[in-house]
């Protein structure tokens, strides 16, 4: 169809000058669209869609902070920004061509750049292990009561951050106050009593009090954050992740701990609530782009055993946490069993049972629990030559 076969078709009916004639014609041709241009009027049709679906997210946003009803109309919100970025994402298919492109880069690099990939822990024989905590991947550490896994956890972001790498490292202490946090970090980086900096008497202890100092200034410049809010959800976990990394990027994310995350929905069983946080975790170590390590506790029934060492199964309440998890450490010190009969007084066992991309196996760390420190291992420890259970 042109202004040619339309002007001579209305003017076999008797129509041409009814309409406007010629005239007529060749403006409305010259106000049609071209089909040469569809992709250009799509992607119009495309942004003002997307608008409209911003401002009527932005409208439910705003009504929550004028619902009383609403406990966190922050979190509320941030959560809606969210599920906009879930939908207006960049997710796209990538061809096998290109895919295998990057990863023979990426091996080249690896070959020309020997070393941990990852992020280093500061144990040498875990960073060999894992080859570092790997972007994108949520890595489980349980444990009994007493064993030591926050002070593991604390150790290895505190390692992280002293890297000084561009970027964030986040903390959710859903068991501890932040400034319960703040003494063990201090701590373990000034290698002082615990107990020393609670009471404050470390003001009368001159050598510790002269190491106290260096070690907040070692610490005080760390980017750093830590949420001691008892009670979060997941939800609001992964909202907060979000908005500070459209802040800044961020490295490490370490919850502490499963048990303490507030459940939504409560008339499902603890099986699927589990099952949901540690897959809405694991989704996040994705779109964050970084590692994330979510403590946990495990089943009494490790205790009733002769051999207390943790396995798979004792992860409690859902199988969930062992398939989302990339990788699953367990903690045990044979001092706290048997502290008069050990064979390895102040030795930390790190069991790492799963690993996606890496080597099954224990790893030794030496537990200094006055400073609540845990170190590398000398006896095990050689990074030319990992002390690996194959």
């Amino acid at each position: 169809l042109d202004v040619l076969t339309l002007g001579e078709h209305l003017a076999m009916r008797g129509e041409k000058d009814e309409v406007g004639g010629d005239d007529y014609l060749v403006e409305l041709l010259s106000n049609t669209p071209s089909s040469a241009n569809t992709e250009a009027y799509a992607h119009i049709v495309m942004e003002r869609a997307q608008q409209r679906h911003w401002l009527a997210v932005l409208t439910q946003a705003r009504e929550k902070f004028l619902q009383v009803t609403c406990p966190d109309p922050v979190a509320a919100a941030e959560a809606l920004l969210a599920t906009l970025e879930a939908k207006h994402g960049k997710a796209r298919f990538v061809s096998l061509r290109d895919t295998l492109k990057a990863e023979v880069a990426r091996m080249e690099h690896q070959h020309d750049n020997p070393g941990i990939t990852g992020l280093q822990t500061g144990y040498h024989n875990i960073d060999h292990r894992l080859g570092g905590l790997q972007n994108g991947e949520l890595l489980i550490v349980g444990a009994r009561p007493s064993m030591g896994k926050t002070a593991y956890a604390l150790n290895v972001m505190r390692q992280v951050a002293l890297q000084k790498m561009v970027g964030s490292v986040l903390v959710y202490s859903l068991e501890m106050t932040g400034g319960a946090l703040a003494q063990r970090l201090i701590a373990a980086q000034a290698k002082i009593k615990k107990d020393l900096l609670r009471s404050a008497k470390v003001f009368d202890h001159a050598e510790s009090a002269a190491r106290l100092f260096p070690a907040v200034q070692a610490l005080v410049d760390l980017d750093l954050h830590i949420c001691d809010q008892p009670g979060v959800t997941v939800r609001e976990i992964r909202s907060m992740a979000l908005g500070e990394r459209r802040r800044r990027p961020v490295r490490l994310v370490v919850i502490d701990y499963l048990g303490l995350i507030e459940h939504e929905g409560r008339e499902r069983s603890t099986a699927d609530q589990i099952a949901e946080v540690t897959r809405t975790l694991k989704r996040l170590a994705r779109e964050l782009g970084c590692p994330v390590m979510l403590l946990c506790q495990l089943n009494r029934e490790v205790d009733q055993r002769a051999n207390k060492r943790p396995v798979l199964r004792d992860l409690r309440d859902s199988g969930a946490i062992e398939q989302d998890a990339d990788v699953v450490q367990f903690l045990y010190r044979d001092e706290y069993y048997n502290p008069d009969k050990t064979q390895h007084p102040g030795q930390v066992e790190v069991i790492t049972a799963k690993c996606r991309e890496g080597e099954i196996g224990t790893d030794y760390l030496t537990w200094q629990g006055q400073y609540q420190l845990m170190e590398s291992n000398s006896i095990y420890d050689k990074a030319a030559e990992p002390a690996w259970d194959y």
